[in-house]
């Protein structure tokens, strides 16, 4: 009977060390941040792994699994493992704010390796689900940016449309969705549109960081219809704030060469309008 009560004894006092050597959710997410800053990602992982396990159910697990998603991201390097462990955090809680950030960061990957269609599902689930206020313009503008890397412009230019119209837009998204509505037509090679939507950013943001980089492309679509003239100066115009000035005088030189001379000065290889047409609404 003693010996029996004694193996019973030492088994309750397994089961509590084994119990207490696990801890609480705090004390366990402590553990697994102290390897993490001593340097040991692989020991921070298995933490973070055995805290999802065992919490199963519980609203903080999301956390966790976005955490175990950023270490296969950043230090471990392994996108394929993050997407399918963002995919966990988002499954686990789909409206947190965890979920957000997972569909934010599985985006950026998928975009990095190509996947469009993919990048394109997680904002089009943030535009849905957590499109509100900046946060709903901010996507708007990367997912438009998605549908040009897929070379889908007309699609981009959907996306943006109510953020190219519409003045109330805070300055910056509508000045970054009109520079991606006239660099949509201008991959697409329609010069004249692109040339339109070129010259309304130059009008309404004079002053913008992206005013040299406008500029030449303007004065490559002004090339394109013929206006050598105006390309020419344009592209001179530019040159100050350009900062690869190697590019400029090839451009300028390319310019005279088409026009045998006649782009030089501000002569027109034809009549060029004196003031471009108001551009037409995004199509």
């Amino acid at each position: 009977m003693r010996t029996f009560s004694l193996i019973l004894f030492f088994c309750v006092l397994l089961v509590t060390a084994s119990a207490c050597s696990r801890g609480s959710f705090e004390e366990q997410v402590a553990a697994a941040e102290a390897h993490l800053g001593a340097g040991d990602s692989r020991a921070a992982l298995g933490d973070y792994q055995a805290i999802s396990e065992r919490f199963k159910g519980d609203p903080r697990r999301a956390v966790i699994l976005l955490r175990i998603a950023d270490l296969y991201s950043g230090v471990l390097d392994d996108p394929t493992a993050a997407i399918k462990s963002y995919g966990e955090a988002i499954k686990d809680r789909p409206l947190s704010q965890a979920a957000q950030a997972a569909h934010e960061r599985r985006a950026a990957i998928r975009e990095q390796r190509g996947d469009y269609e993919g990048a394109i599902e997680d904002y089009s689930a943030l535009i849905k689900y957590f499109g509100a206020g900046v946060d709903a313009f901010r996507y708007r503008v990367l997912l438009a940016g998605i549908y040009i890397s897929a070379r889908n412009y007309r699609q981009a230019r959907v996306e943006i449309k109510p953020l190219v119209e519409d003045k109330s837009i805070p300055a910056d998204v509508r000045e970054e969705a009109l520079f991606i509505a006239a660099e949509s037509f201008f991959l697409e090679g329609n010069t004249q549109r692109a040339a339109e939507y070129y010259q309304w950013f130059l009008n309404d943001f004079p002053k913008s960081q992206l005013t040299a980089e406008v500029k030449l492309h303007l004065a490559t679509c002004l090339e394109d219809m013929g206006y050598l003239g105006m390309a020419r100066d344009l592209t001179r115009s530019a040159g100050g704030q350009y900062p690869n000035k190697k590019v400029v005088s090839a451009r300028i030189k390319s310019i005279d060469e088409r026009g045998g001379g006649q782009g030089k000065g501000t002569g027109q290889s034809k009549a060029a309008p004196s003031k471009p047409a108001k551009p037409a609404k995004p199509r």
